[in-house]
């Protein structure tokens, strides 16, 4: 039997991004995040980690993102990103999880290095 999620763990709002790009008024273009989707979440911790890349120190820290499945939510793929309490996070791809489709699955992870 699978696990259910609890409607109350979705405790978290994250806003999910789209990447675009449209021209400006002098026909330059312009390169923009454009929200897709807000919705609740269950964001749990999974690591955080440092290192050395490139003589830069780098801080990454690693989430799981629950959402209820939605027609909104099935079109939430890699490209996009989430924005989660002040923190940018790249998604993977969607994995199902708690049968009949009921939500989806990312792994967010955040990089960031000491000059931010």
């Amino acid at each position: 039997m699978a696990k259910r999620l609890k409607i109350g763990r979705l405790r978290d709002q994250v806003r999910f991004e789209h990447f675009t790009e449209t021209d400006n008024s002098l026909g330059e273009p312009e390169r923009n995040w454009v929200e897709y989707l807000t919705c609740r979440a269950e964001v749990l911790p999974v690591r955080t980690g440092e290192g050395i890349v490139q003589g830069q120190e780098l801080a990454t820290s690693e989430v799981t993102i629950r959402v209820r499945t939605s027609s909104q939510s099935r079109g939430i793929t890699s490209a996009m990103r989430a924005v989660w309490g002040g923190q940018v996070l790249d998604l993977s791809p969607p994995r199902k999880v708690a049968g009949r489709d009921r939500y989806l699955e990312f792994t967010g992870l955040n990089r960031s290095t000491s000059d931010e």
